[in-house]
């Protein structure tokens, strides 16, 4: 059922390839924009905010009109009709969304070479890699959840509370990509933690999604 559901938000998602190549546009120009602001300031502090700035700025767009066309197509009104666990869309779209997110990314590193002067090693680049996935599964997770509540429900309220309770992983994503470069043990203790935030998130959207 997830994988029928992934094709579809799929298809869906490069049907309207428009709106990607606003989001890469909208997410580079952020990217070059803070590069240039804080050039010649102390890299490792400097990187992590300006990648992450750029990739969640970039990304609102990608999760806040998620379900508006589920919506207005009235699909979701036969989802709930036919009694299928919103987990499911949940899921898909997730899924869909981390792909072109992560992509997008992926787009970023060439540019954190030029811009930055940073060098990967192959040990930095793999584990830097694993913070991007780990860190958009909590954060796409979330958001397209709360994307679902505020399309299902017409509230605007949801989407007031959403930073707050994003903040933490927000702020972990930070000291895990800041312990990157240069390389320190004490990643492995953000890292940990930024797991943690993703099981918790993950485990409260399931058991809500299946009431």
């Amino acid at each position: 059922m997830i994988i029928d559901f992934f094709i579809i938000y799929l298809k869906s998602e490069f049907r309207d390839f428009n709106r990607i190549i606003q989001l890469l546009f909208f997410s580079f120009l952020n990217f070059i924009v803070f590069s240039f602001l804080f050039s010649g300031s102390n890299i490792s502090l400097i990187f992590p905010a300006v990648f992450w700035s750029a990739s969640i700025l970039g990304s609102v767009s990608l999760f806040s009109n998620s379900f508006q066309q589920e919506y207005e197509n009235g699909i979701l009104e036969r989802l709930y009709l036919t009694k299928i666990s919103p987990f499911i869309p949940i899921f898909s779209k997730f899924l869909v969304l981390l792909i072109i997110l992560f992509a997008i990314q992926m787009v970023f590193i060439p540019f954190s070479l030029m811009f930055f002067n940073i060098s990967f090693s192959e040990s930095n680049f793999y584990l830097f890699t694993l913070t991007i996935l780990v860190g958009d599964f909590g954060y796409l997770l979330l958001t397209t959840f709360f994307s679902y509540i505020m399309v299902s429900n017409k509230s605007f309220f949801n989407s007031i509370i959403i930073f707050p309770i994003i903040l933490p992983l927000i702020l972990t994503l930070l000291k895990a990509t800041y312990f990157l470069f240069p390389f320190s043990s004490e990643f492995f203790f953000w890292f940990k933690l930024l797991l943690g935030f993703d099981i918790l998130y993950a485990s409260i959207i399931y058991l809500f999604s299946m009431k």
